[in-house]
């Protein structure tokens, strides 16, 4: 069985290969502590952190769904289950909200907010005073982290004037398959702005140097190709499962 990708050594080499610091690199061999975010681009006015989500969480997100839908059934607030499976989009919307509270919690205070926090703090230890700052989401094995769950979640989170440090978002996968692409099987790439919040977008021309830079990378040490998604596109996506 082939070893799982080791997403944040592999995302260092190639930030070095397109003309970027790993913070690592920049501290002289000393480990980056967790106040700071993982990479500069000095050429660019970037600052990004990479968040990995390493712990699967889809058995205690369905525990926790299931346990509030049949109370919600219980307490006469909704008709039983016509199967011994319900969707979220069946869901009234305070249920959903209430199943869906761990996951946007989560999301909200340990990767967004973390991250926040990071770039801010390189910003002002850097002197990059007006750096962009990017967050960098890798999927490593989560499933119940499906692309419109993600989209749903973070566009909740972000569409508000908080977390003022980022100002564009990437998820992405190495192992994370998505399943029935025009390319087959296929990992992702699905970048976002904050224009809508009004945060100043990361610049185009450095996400498509980025982006095109990992394609290469991941393809050299995988051997196989990386699907970029747009937002309107990941409605149909689904992980493939093993």
């Amino acid at each position: 069985m082939p070893q799982p990708t080791d997403i944040r050594f592999q995302f260092a080499e190639c930030v070095r290969k397109m003309g970027g610091l790993p913070l690592d690199d920049l501290l002289e061999g000393k480990p980056n502590n967790s106040k700071n975010a993982d990479y500069v681009f000095k050429q660019d006015n970037v600052i990004a952190e990479l968040k990995c989500l390493e712990v699967d969480r889809e058995n205690d997100f369905r525990a926790h769904g299931t346990a509030l839908i049949e109370d919600w059934i219980r307490r006469g607030k909704m008709p039983p289950a016509r199967s011994r499976t319900v969707s979220l989009e069946e869901l009234p919307k305070p249920l959903l909200r209430e199943v869906l509270k761990p996951l946007r919690n989560y999301l909200n205070k340990h990767i967004v907010g973390d991250a926040n926090k990071q770039i801010k703090q390189t910003k002002k230890d850097q002197h990059q005073p007006d750096a962009k700052g990017l967050l960098l989401i890798a999927n490593d094995g989560n499933f119940v982290w499906a692309p419109d769950m993600m989209s749903s979640l973070l566009g909740s989170i972000l569409s508000s004037e908080d977390f003022s440090a980022i100002n564009n978002v990437v998820y992405f996968s190495v192992d994370m398959k998505i399943a029935a692409t025009p390319l087959g099987e296929a990992s992702f790439w699905i970048p976002w702005s904050r224009e809508k919040a009004g945060k100043a977008p990361v610049s185009a021309d450095f996400m498509d140097r980025l982006q095109s830079a990992w394609m290469a990378h991941t393809s050299v040490f995988t051997g196989e190709r990386v699907y970029e998604f747009r937002a309107t596109d990941i409605d149909s996506m689904k992980f493939k499962r093993t």
